[in-house]
C-alpha cells in the first residue's frame, strides 16, 4: 500500500542461512478458480501491494480461501 510505511506492513520469513529451498510441484487448479487467483493477483499488483519476487525458489502454490460473511451489527443489541 503506498501510503503506508514499509516498518508496519513489510513481512518477512526468517530462514536459516543453511536452510535448503524446497520446491513444490505446482498443484492444479480449477479453471474457474485459476480465473478469480489471476485477476485477484493482477489487482494487488496494479495496486502495488504485491510485487514480481526473483526467488522462485522458496514460491508456493496459491491456496484461494473463500471469505464467510459475518455481520456484526447486532452484536452489542441487549
Amino acid at each position: 500500500m503506498p501510503r503506508i510505511d514499509p516498518s508496519i506492513i513489510v513481512h518477512k520469513i526468517n530462514t536459516y542461512l543453511d536452510a535448503k529451498p524446497i520446491i513444490q510441484k505446482l498443484r492444479p487448479v480449477h479453471p474457474q478458480k485459476a480465473t478469480a487467483i489471476q485477476v485477484e493477483v493482477k489487482k494487488l499488483l496494479k495496486a502495488c501491494f504485491i510485487y514480481h519476487v526473483p526467488l522462485i525458489d522458496w514460491v508456493s502454490n496459491i491456496v484461494p480461501i473463500k471469505k464467510r460473511c459475518v455481520y456484526y451489527r447486532d452484536i452489542n443489541k441487549t
